[in-house]
């Protein structure tokens, strides 16, 4: 499992480049032969991050942030911290699927 996390101050920059983010993150993830691959893309003004994923894991992206529905770039509101919220919610999905 790789997870990281970048700061922004612009949303509209990273979502222009979403495909080619997206495609780099499927690549990590075969190269590197990573289960998952999380980069979430943090709003520090309006505290919160945008998740992009590993194409293939929609289903466990769900469990992880607990939604219904999730598409790449998902925001997910009060999420700033990799390690104190995003880190622990990866743990606990995987575990659930031991």
């Amino acid at each position: 499992v790789g997870i990281s996390q970048v700061f922004t101050l612009d949303i509209k920059e990273i979502m222009d480049r979403k495909d080619e983010f997206i495609s780099k993150i499927d690549s990590i993830t075969y190269e590197k032969d990573f289960y998952l691959f999380i980069m979430a893309v943090t709003d520090i003004v309006n505290e919160g991050s945008y998740i992009f994923y590993t194409s293939s894991k929609e289903k466990l992206i769900k469990s992880i942030f607990e939604k219904d529905s999730v598409h790449q770039g998902i925001y997910v509101e009060k999420c700033v911290s990799r390690k104190k919220q995003i880190v622990p919610k990866v743990i606990n999905a995987l575990n659930l699927i031991r």
